[in-house]
């Protein structure tokens, strides 16, 4: 999509961010306290850290749950300039500063280099192993085709339905029904609502496993699908791991998370790192997208990072080593590169597994089910099991581009551009971006996502459907 573009009038724009640096902005955030409590302010001609304060004094605010609407009272705050840069590698340079001081105020060091771990190390399956042994299974395996295969789902083992605990004999529900004249804060703890419509007042229910919808198993080579959303280019892969490894399609790296201490503790765990998203840039490149500068778009045309279509797997192998108190102690899982390659393949299909229907829409017919799940990126069979993952790819701007045109078309109409880190989920926050005033007040939050491209393309989405009614700047 075009995006309007304005030129800032002043030429020595010292808020203007260079490609260089654009990961170096988001960066920045580490050790910021969030949206109610810091906030970085670019108004186009300098960078100011703010600092919100509460006044003292209260707003009323409203929310509307259902057809009841609550009202409590938040504090009012208000912001102060805390500190002012010269320009925005000044602020990336001392934001940079204190997230190397919070980072490694421990004093832990990042290697181990003892003889005793270095040698516990060697004796490790590792990446060329790992491919020898898939090479060795796709030799020994049959030329029939895999496409369609299932395995026991992974989730319920096969069991088709969870038995639940309503959540009525808990004192709490989100029914509202009264049948024994009772509400949700009268009930005691244990005890049923006799008109509750998910139990009928047993207490337990059935719930269909939200992994295989209800079938007891899944697809166990699903394939992925990728489409150039502005050609309709299309390119697509099954995703049966050990062929992909065995071909070199698939890379597997060996990496070791350590950490080591002043009291002498230290402390190593292995894993393996499967490169799926080095997989996706491949078939990327095949239908004329530029992979650094490309996001996949969801069914309601918001942008998402690739990463969460598909991932970099982190794939711990179980082996770890420790020296305590002088004392060593190793734990080597009991697998072998076979092990591994198909303890992969479930940990694929699980990931794949889920159709992107909801119990709502089971409703509908099999027609329109399938059409749901195409729309969220599923392919389902008959049984609404996964087949096929497919995302649709746009190709966008590059980030600083993004940045800079954002700034100047806030600013365009008089106002200035938050840059914060916001709560996302508990223990999840990411960039937030905002529209203040000029005095650094809040006038509207405007994206808040896991990275910055996200964050932004989505802050553009929301700001061109109110910047007709922005009133102006005071």
């Amino acid at each position: 999509m075009e995006r309007e573009r304005h030129q800032p009038e002043n030429t020595k724009n010292h808020t203007i961010v260079g490609p260089e640096k654009i990961k170096d902005l988001e960066k920045a955030l580490h050790g910021i306290y969030g949206e109610d409590n810091e906030m970085v302010q670019f108004s186009g001609e300098k960078v100011v850290m703010l600092r919100f304060i509460e006044t003292g004094e209260t707003q009323l605010r409203t929310m509307k749950a259902g057809e009841t609407e609550y009202a409590f009272n938040v504090p009012v705050r208000e912001s102060l300039p805390d500190k002012e840069f010269t320009d925005i590698n000044d602020f990336i340079a001392s934001r940079a500063e204190l997230s190397e001081k919070y980072r490694y105020n421990d004093g832990a060091k990042k290697e181990i280099t003892s003889p005793e771990y270095l040698n516990w190390k060697s004796t490790l399956i590792t990446p060329d192993q790992l491919i020898v042994s898939a090479q060795e299974m796709v030799s020994e395996e049959s030329s029939t085709e895999k496409r369609g295969e299932t395995l026991t789902c992974t989730n319920c083992s096969g069991k088709k339905t969870f038995h639940l605990d309503c959540s009525c004999k808990e004192g709490g529900t989100v029914f509202t029904d009264l049948t024994d004249n009772k509400t949700i804060y009268e009930r005691k703890k244990g005890e049923t609502n006799p008109g509750c419509p998910r139990c009928n007042g047993s207490g337990k229910y059935d719930n269909p496993c939200p992994s295989c919808q209800g079938s007891g198993y899944m697809t166990k080579y699903p394939s992925l699908r990728i489409i150039n959303e502005a050609t309709g280019q299309e390119d697509s892969v099954l995703l049966d791991v050990a062929s992909l490894v065995a071909n070199g399609e698939l890379k597997i790296e060996s990496a070791f998370y350590e950490r080591s201490h002043a009291s002498g503790d230290e402390r190593a765990d292995h894993k393996y790192v499967i490169r799926y998203k080095e997989l996706l840039k491949d078939r990327m490149r095949s239908i004329g997208i530029d992979p650094e500068n490309a996001m996949s778009v969801s069914d309601n045309g918001r942008v998402l990072d690739t990463h969460f279509a598909l991932y970099d797997e982190f794939n711990f192998s179980g082996n770890s080593w420790s020296k305590t108190d002088g004392k060593i102690n190793k734990k080597n899982a009991k697998r072998t590169a076979k092990d591994i390659l198909q303890d992969e393949q479930k940990s694929i299909a699980h990931n794949m597994a889920w159709s992107g229907i909801y119990s709502e829409d089971l409703k509908k017919s099999p027609e329109e089910i399938k059409k749901i799940a195409l729309k969220r990126g599923r392919v389902i069979n008959d049984e609404n099991v996964t087949t096929e993952d497919v995302i649709t790819i746009r190709q966008m701007r590059p980030v600083h581009e993004a940045f800079n045109d954002l700034l100047a078309s806030i600013t365009a109409k008089g106002y200035t551009l938050g840059y914060t880190l916001s709560f996302i989920a508990t223990g999840e926050a990411g960039p937030s971006f905002y529209i203040l005033n000029k005095n650094g007040d809040v006038v509207t939050q405007l994206s808040n996502e896991y990275d910055i491209r996200s964050s932004l393309e989505n802050a553009w989405g929301r700001f061109e459907k109110i910047k007709n009614r922005l009133k102006p700047a005071k």
